[in-house]
């Protein structure tokens, strides 16, 4: 599809604009009115297939960054690309997207180490596509975290340029919650985390699957506001090895430990395990 066809829409989010205004690419003088600040951190997040920027969950992650860091937070709104018969479609469909978001990133002017990306399923291929296109501008942005990144189409490609990748930020984290079915098993950052296993997330009792791959985005949004309990993740050869409780400390010969969402650092890289609970609050202490 083209980009009149796909007509994506950027949504602004600040302080003072709490309830969102549509800005346009480059309109940089705009956003400044409506409280854009560029000394503030920007995220820039983007929906995955089927859906819309204007999810309850997503909402979720929005508020979280206004309340914690008072940011810059801007949603890349692509349904109509999204929403397509064809899933197929739509993953060539967040090529386009990718672009887009590169182009009016590079439009606000900022300085690109406090520009974060962010994207579920399909929409973290995009956020990768749009590091990648930013870095071929000689630019490179902070972060990029996959939240369940999109697996089919994408699991075991060995061409990283078709994925998101490690090389399309300077630090990229995701987190893996339907890594059987619409999400992936592939590690595809430099922090990879694995809750309860990667798949059927508890208190998915019906569609397991689709709940699965819709639970990361109340884990990433509860970790943005935690103070305490930061979800703790664990270095370990394997999920069963997680369970039957080897892997269990930080540091020694049990390697470091990492937080998974938010607060997750490039200090301690690889495949990471822990677990959550059912309902809020998520994260076990």
């Amino acid at each position: 599809m083209s980009e009149a066809e796909i007509g994506t829409t950027f949504y602004m989010y600040t302080p003072s604009t709490p309830n969102g205004v549509i800005v346009n690419s480059g309109a940089l003088s705009t956003m400044v009115a409506y409280g854009f600040n560029d000394r503030k951190q920007t995220h820039i997040f983007t929906h995955g297939f089927n859906s819309n920027s204007q999810g309850s969950s997503s909402f979720d992650i929005y508020d979280a960054f206004l309340e914690v860091e008072g940011a810059n937070v801007f949603a890349v709104d692509w349904r109509n690309g999204a929403n397509v018969a064809n899933y197929n479609k739509a993953r060539q469909n967040i090529r386009v997207v990718g672009n887009q978001i590169a182009i009016f990133a590079e439009g606000l002017g900022q300085s690109f180490s406090k520009i974060e990306l962010a994207g579920h399923s399909l929409g973290a291929h995009a956020s990768g596509y749009a590091g990648e296109a930013l870095k071929n501008k000689g630019y490179t942005v902070s972060r990029i975290t996959g939240l369940d990144p999109a697996g089919p189409g994408f699991s075991g490609e060995s061409n990283s340029g078709c994925r998101l990748d490690p090389s399309d930020a300077d630090f990229v984290d995701n987190i893996h919650t339907d890594d059987d079915t619409y999400g992936s098993s592939t590690d595809m950052g430099h922090v990879d985390f694995y809750p309860n296993g990667g798949s059927s997330q508890p208190n998915c009792l019906t569609d397991i699957a689709s709940c699965s791959h819709s639970k990361v985005k109340n884990y990433y949004a509860e970790s943005i506001l935690a103070t305490t309990c930061k979800f703790t993740s664990y270095d370990c050869s394997s999920w069963a090895n997680y369970e039957a409780g080897q892997c269990t400390s930080c540091g020694g010969v049990f390697g470091c430990c990492n937080y998974m969402g938010y607060w997750a650092t490039s200090s301690c890289t690889g495949k990471r395990y822990l677990k959550t609970n059912g309902k809020p609050t998520y994260c076990i202490s």
